[in-house]
């Protein structure tokens, strides 16, 4: 007997919500312009960058004081994000607004048939 994954993260999706188990993040991305005029004063080009901010669910499993993770961090957290609450695609250099603090990406996996995000952040 197969395991449907997209129903199986709609239930505990549902059990999340009512248990009051997520925590709200954001991530706001930068888009590079798209078309970047030449200052000839300066010798730069001027650019008309412009933000995506993105909101999502994420349970925060563990966080760790003191742990110093590759002499980088004092504090890490490991997060877990279902696919359905997340628009971007979690890269290596984000941060992420969790409880008004700034945490750091410092490694992300991707469980089997993309089922979930395993992220673990770190901040000073």
């Amino acid at each position: 007997m197969a395991i449907n994954i997209p129903t199986t993260l709609l239930k505990v999706d549902k059990i999340l919500t009512k248990q009051n188990l997520y925590t709200p993040a954001t991530y706001r991305q930068v888009v590079p312009a798209t078309n970047p005029q030449y200052d000839p004063v300066s010798g730069t080009y001027l650019t008309d960058n412009g933000t995506i901010d993105h909101s999502f669910n994420v349970v925060l499993l563990d966080i760790d004081y003191n742990s110093l993770e590759d002499n980088m961090y004092n504090v890490t957290a490991q997060l877990i994000v279902l696919p359905q609450n997340i628009t971007f695609e979690p890269d290596m250099d984000q941060v992420y607004v969790i409880k008004g603090s700034d945490w750091h990406v410092s490694s992300i996996k991707s469980s089997p048939l993309d089922s979930l995000w395993e992220i673990t952040v770190g901040r000073k």
